[in-house]
């Protein structure tokens, strides 16, 4: 094409009027068109409206098809949202109640505390041995247990033997957890971890298991010293209270001015 208007223009001279010569740099930017090397553009005058045309239909048909894009994502969506009656997956951290605890000091005798089972707070010198208990413990030495990230299992005295059967075993696989009968308890079940706690119906609950996988140990996240003993101190499976006596005077003669400790 280039080169059939170049002929042209070379064999009729008389039908192009003399146009000003430019070099391309010379141009403006939009009237760069020239169809040959030494041929003055041609679309010097009638290239610029025809390109500002097309570039106005081009940006029209952007806008279009932009609002028709933006159109279907909201009906879609719209859609979506409408048919979504699901409900949010039950989680672990949606069932577990969580206590702030900014005491625990080594105290001798009861503690008030504001939650039964306790979460933490201040506890006796001693801690609880992780063992499966019949009877109950004393909250203020179980507590300790928790500060070292034992879970505590709280039962009601009327869970099915059988049931207990399966905790008892579950307990003696762990070196963090305990187990003993509660009164007063609304639900069968209480979990209790520093800071933490979880009430179940049954012990199959899947929460259970999620409870125990989260706070055990040294996977504590709350304990203040999570992963110390939780053995070789109060109690064996037959007596909770086995060496509380001799631990409680120990402790007495800590804070006794002038007493000599063993």
């Amino acid at each position: 094409m280039k080169e059939s208007i170049k002929s042209c223009y070379n064999a009729y001279p008389e039908a192009y009027p003399e146009l000003p010569r430019h070099t391309r740099s010379e141009l403006p930017r939009h009237t760069r068109f020239s169809l040959a090397e030494n041929l003055p553009s041609m679309t010097y005058l009638r290239y610029p409206m025809k390109t500002t045309a097309r570039r106005g239909l081009s940006a029209l048909w952007i806008v279009v098809a932009t609002v028709l894009f933006a159109s279907f994502v909201g009906c879609r969506n719209d859609t979506t949202a409408s048919n979504d009656t699901s409900q949010p997956n039950d989680t672990t951290e949606s069932r577990v109640v969580t206590h702030e605890i900014d005491r625990f000091n080594h105290v001798i005798g009861q503690v008030a505390y504001e939650t039964r089972p306790p979460v933490g707070g201040d506890h006796f010198d001693f801690w609880q041995n992780c063992f499966f208990y019949t009877e109950p413990v004393k909250d203020e030495v179980a507590v300790h247990s928790l500060e070292h990230g034992a879970v505590w299992v709280a039962y009601r005295s009327d869970v099915d033997t059988a049931v207990l059967d399966g905790v008892k075993a579950r307990v003696e696989s762990e070196t963090h957890l305990l187990a003993s009968p509660y009164p007063g308890l609304e639900s069968p079940f209480v979990l209790s971890a520093w800071e933490r706690q979880l009430a179940v119906d049954s012990w199959d609950d899947p929460m259970v298991e999620n409870f125990l996988n989260d706070h055990l140990g040294r996977r504590s996240s709350t304990a203040p010293e999570a992963g110390l003993s939780c053995s070789d101190a109060v109690g064996t499976p037959d007596d909770p209270n086995f060496n509380y006596e001799q631990l409680l005077q120990y402790a007495i003669n800590l804070r006794t001015p002038n007493t000599t400790h063993p």
